[in-house]
């Protein structure tokens, strides 16, 4: 969850800007290590995250050639990590786990100087502290007899043994530290044409210390480990021809790491092996990357890209090799997920989103406008908007409801449908396009909702029909009617209808029950249907026509929903 909130104000021209932010977040993963299905080797882990941040920040311009940022930050974060484990055969239990609290506070500032028209000078500061506080709780092995190992679940935590959540631990790490460092940056840009940026910066990175909470061995501690720190070079250039359509960027950096921060494996007597984190060296990467766009029409766009990158260790501060050395085998050793070469080509499409009430006529007229303006013609209008009246019954009306639902549904499941029409015609004549309508299973049967959807969705399907006459051979016109879809359909509160309370499944299982193809949609299954009515070459024959992508609801049985089950219960395995 985040909020941000902006204020302008007179000294230079500026703006007070305060970000907030918060999160809690909770996960369980189970982990099968031996991967069969003997309950041998496994864990469980569980993580209840919860943090908040707060960003206060001023920017503003002075002289009209000075730029100013300045600001501060905090962060506070606790993380409760569980870490349950089976070994050795399956009767071998852990369980451990641990309680970090962080508090991080910043200073920073960045200052732009533009020396010339051409030229700028960019400057940056920041000042970080970090404090981190640890319990850790490790608990000797409970090794149990097979039978009483098969019976038992590695989600289940017995009563005695360390759970972190319920605070019934005991914790024999407990230690807390801080970190703090200075991160400066200088840098320029060059504008010596236009269209071209060449620009080069220097700047130091600052990554805090910490603890290994997942650490659950009783012989190797949890930490600390220290912070790391890295210094970075980087020079290129932006280049832009063919009124922007072609862009060319290139650069080539150098980063030298100290005390590189880095997750290994250790063996461990409890369960072999432990992974944790340590500064293991220093290191240097440099390479250079280049990467091309350009932009076919208006909306879509072609890439490539091509990077190298070298890395190698410069000092060796932990037995990375595991031989209980270090030596020039560990110097020797490649930067673990560090590729050499890399590269890409593809291709993109712009999707261009405009707000706009469709139940007016400027809504409408904004709509195709923006529409035109982005992709320079139209040819094709879905009218898709739509709410539903939660199968409010007639009977259960009152004379209030029925008239302020009767305004809402059919302005916007009819009217917003022929104004649309109506912005769009003039564009849709010009490229002989095509208009597509999302219709609904209610357009053609009852009771697939109130009687004021059910109205509305037969009064579209009515328009749809004497559009198509009207409008033909100019324009075809033609409508999709989906059955029951799990979509976000808006239902006003006119209607006083509480939101359902079956899960998922079950509406997906009722769904099921009701349609002789025996499946639920997601919008996605109804895509074909609008493309082949909407494709100039497969659709061309077809106007006033509504395909119905339902399942088959109209061909169920008296007896029973569809005849075919007992055919696939044959072929089924016994």
């Amino acid at each position: 969850m985040v909020g941000q909130g902006d204020l302008d104000v007179g000294f230079g021209d500026g703006k007070i800007t305060n970000i907030a932010g918060y999160r809690h977040f909770k996960q369980g993963a189970r982990f099968d290590g031996d991967a069969g299905p003997a309950d041998v080797s496994e864990a469980f882990t569980y993580v209840d995250q919860e943090q908040y941040s707060n960003e206060l920040r001023y920017a503003g311009a002075f002289f009209d050639r000075v730029n100013v940022t300045t600001g501060v930050y905090y962060f506070a974060q606790q993380i409760n990590y569980q870490d349950n484990r089976r070994g050795v055969a399956g009767s071998l239990f852990v369980y451990s786990g641990g309680i970090q609290d962080s508090d991080a506070y910043a200073w920073l500032s960045a200052v732009d100087f533009k020396v010339s028209d051409t030229f700028t000078v960019n400057t940056g500061l920041r000042y970080s502290y970090e404090k981190k506080k640890v319990r850790v709780a490790t608990q000797p092995i409970n090794t149990l007899t097979d039978a009483a190992a098969r019976g038992r679940a590695v989600d289940v935590i017995p009563t005695g043994s360390c759970d972190i959540m319920a605070r019934r631990c005991n914790f024999d790490f407990v230690d807390q530290n801080s970190w703090r460092g200075w991160t400066p940056k200088v840098g320029f840009e060059w504008r010596p044409i236009d269209g071209t940026l060449i620009y080069g910066f220097w700047t130091r990175g600052f990554r805090g210390g910490g603890y290994n909470v997942r650490s659950g061995s009783l012989t190797i501690p949890p930490g600390p480990f220290e912070d790391e720190v890295q210094s970075s070079f980087e020079i290129g250039d932006k280049s832009q021809f063919l009124d922007r359509r072609l862009r060319f960027n290139n650069a080539v950096f150098y980063n030298k790491i100290k005390d590189l921060q880095r997750s290994i494996i250790l063996p461990d007597p409890q369960f072999n092996t432990v992974t944790l984190v340590r500064n293991t060296a220093d290191a240097t990467v440099w390479g250079v990357e280049s990467d091309i766009q350009f932009l076919v029409t208006p909306n879509l766009v072609v890439f490539a890209s091509l990077g190298y990158t070298n890395g190698e260790y410069k000092k060796i501060k932990f037995d990375l090799t595991g031989d209980r050395l270090i030596n020039q085998r560990d110097l020797d050793l490649k930067l673990p997920r560090l590729s050499p070469w890399t590269g890409s080509v593809g291709f993109g499409a712009d999707v261009t989103t405009i707000e706009a009430d469709l139940t007016t006529v400027e809504g409408n007229e904004k709509a195709v406008g923006e529409t035109v303006r982005a992709f320079g013609k139209l040819d094709i209008f879905v009218p898709n908007a739509g709410i539903f009246d939660g199968f409010a019954e007639f009977a259960d009306l009152t004379t209030a409801q029925l008239v302020e639902g009767y305004e809402l549904l059919f302005g916007v499941n009819v009217k917003a449908v022929l104004l649309g029409a109506k912005a769009a015609l003039p564009e849709l004549l010009k490229t002989r396009g095509c208009i597509v309508m999302t219709l609904s299973g209610s357009s053609i049967y009852p009771d697939g909702g109130g009687v004021l959807y059910v109205a509305s969705k037969h009064a579209a399907h009515g328009v749809m029909r004497q559009l198509a006459h009207e409008l033909a051979p100019a324009i075809r016109v033609n409508g999709v009617a989906p059955g029951v879809t799990r979509t976000s359909l808006h239902t006003p509160a006119v209607f006083g209808v509480k939101p359902l309370a079956a899960s998922e499944v079950e509406l997906d299982k009722w769904i099921e029950d009701l349609t002789p193809l025996a499946l639920h949609s997601n919008p996605d299954d109804h895509a074909g249907a609008y493309v082949l009515l909407a494709s100039r070459r497969d659709g061309k024959m077809i106007t006033g026509a509504v395909i119905k992508t339902d399942g088959g609801f109209d061909i169920r049985g008296l007896r029973r929903t569809r005849g075919g089950d007992r055919l696939l219960q044959a072929q089924a395995p016994e």
